[in-house]
């Protein structure tokens, strides 16, 4: 006897998670001057003082960049393998920006402050020449770098600007980024251990 369509059972398939998307991925280039190109894949790297963050554990890492303004952008996704390989991560960036500001008499320093949000860990970075090296020549310029975790994820973003660094991070590079946190940050949620 065959079963009737009310007796037949079927394995719900399972709905394939979407990739994560980065803000700017796919975009084309911001309004301004004809030289800014599109949002384009990139490799992942962390700089923090000059010194690339090793990336140790990542099983999955994403990036886009693209030139603005004359300024290098770009921002990036890493997924490690543990939550303690993403805690690694964020404490060897912090640590790169205090070896940086060891006040040395250095011209070369970084600025480093929490950063709040829906993520677990937040951070904001500058890094930079606080003075130009000969009163002849441009300044050197300075790097904004945000970053935030969640679970076993690191979202991040980042500009290379041509200014001076100043005392303290930059307010305006953070306000410029923070949105690539905030739209990537709550999609991270099934990098947790209670999931979405």
């Amino acid at each position: 006897m065959r079963p009737t369509p009310s007796t037949t059972t079927t394995a719900a398939k399972p709905t394939p998670q979407r990739a994560v998307r980065l803000l700017h991925e796919g975009a084309p280039p911001e309004p301004g001057i004809e030289e800014n190109t599109p949002w384009t894949p990139a490799a992942v790297k962390v700089t923090v003082c000059w010194q690339d963050v090793p990336l140790t554990g990542a099983r999955e890492q994403r990036a886009v960049s693209a030139l603005v303004d004359m300024e290098r952008w770009s921002e990036g996704l890493v997924v490690f393998g543990t939550a303690d390989q993403a805690v690694r991560f964020m404490q060897v960036a912090r640590i790169s920006v205090s070896e940086c500001s060891a006040g040395d008499g250095s011209p070369w320093q970084g600025r480093m402050q929490e950063l709040r949000g829906v993520w677990g860990d937040g951070v904001a970075i500058s890094y930079g020449s606080s003075t130009s090296p000969s009163s002849t020549g441009p300044p050197l310029g300075e790097t904004t770098l945000v970053l935030a975790r969640v679970g076993r994820a690191v979202t991040y973003a980042v500009r290379g600007s041509h200014g001076i660094l100043g005392p303290t991070v930059s307010a305006q590079g953070v306000a410029e980024l923070r949105p690539a946190l905030d739209h990537v940050a709550p999609q991270l949620c099934r990098y947790t251990r209670a999931g979405c």
